[in-house]
């Protein structure tokens, strides 16, 4: 004869599937490949970052899901135009207020200015900083600041190039501005240049676990405990 299944045999047969299913509450949606939304590729300019500069580009959301990336078009200045960067670049993502970078930080990544692209190649390529892990949910429409700012203890600043466009012709991108911080707080420097940028979102959203759901979970568990403490025979 088999073994009698027993009130602890139920409660963990019950148990271990709704405690899965409340960890995937808070789980972020199947990882998917980022889709491209938005795109400014016009780079016929550049502006100068440095230790004492901060730059920033607004943007608009084109696409619902999960921001994972934002890529910039980065390179180290020519040989003649400043000492080797040895400094990091970080970049912040951060929300808006009247249009301008607000300082609350919604997510951050920093790449070494090192290992970014030398100046006087044909093609520069992006810059890639990931911020998948920060789980920033985005709907269309909505408007977030890229700010970059040098970081370092190098004893000499380092100059780095951000490929714009020139601004001397129609706005090519009329989803943001591009930004610079002065003594005075932030200010567009022109109504028609934008950074040379793009970003990425996954389709889907990170969900955060409702805590009606996991109130449930924690009912159910201490209910158990107590019937198998009941059953539990005295010696």
């Amino acid at each position: 004869m088999g073994r009698r299944t027993t009130i602890r045999d139920i409660l963990k047969a019950a148990l271990v599937p709704a405690m899965i299913a409340a960890a995937g509450l808070s789980a972020p949606a199947a990882n998917a490949a980022p889709i491209l939304d938005q795109s400014q590729t016009n780079d016929d300019f550049v502006h100068f970052l440095d230790p004492t500069t901060t730059l920033g580009q607004t943007f608009t959301v084109g696409i619902a899901g999960v921001l994972e990336r934002i890529d910039v078009q980065l390179r180290k200045t020519f040989p003649g135009q400043g000492p080797a960067p040895d400094y990091d670049i970080e970049m912040t993502l951060q929300s808006l207020s009247g249009g301008l970078p607000s300082g609350t930080v919604l997510a951050s990544a920093t790449v070494d200015g090192n290992t970014l692209p030398a100046a006087g190649l044909a093609v520069t390529p992006m810059t890639m900083f990931d911020i998948s892990g920060a789980g920033i949910n985005v709907s269309i429409g909505d408007m977030f600041a890229i700010v970059l700012t040098a970081q370092g203890t190098g004893s000499e600043p380092g100059d780095w190039n951000i490929f714009v466009s020139s601004g001397s012709g129609p706005d090519l991108y009329t989803g943001g501005n591009k930004l610079q911080y002065g003594s005075s707080g932030w200010f567009a420097t022109s109504n028609s240049s934008d950074w040379t940028f793009q970003t990425f979102v996954s389709e889907g959203e990170v969900v955060a676990a409702s805590e009606p759901a996991s109130m449930a979970v924690v009912a159910v568990g201490l209910a158990g405990l107590l019937l198998v403490r009941r059953r539990k025979p005295i010696h």
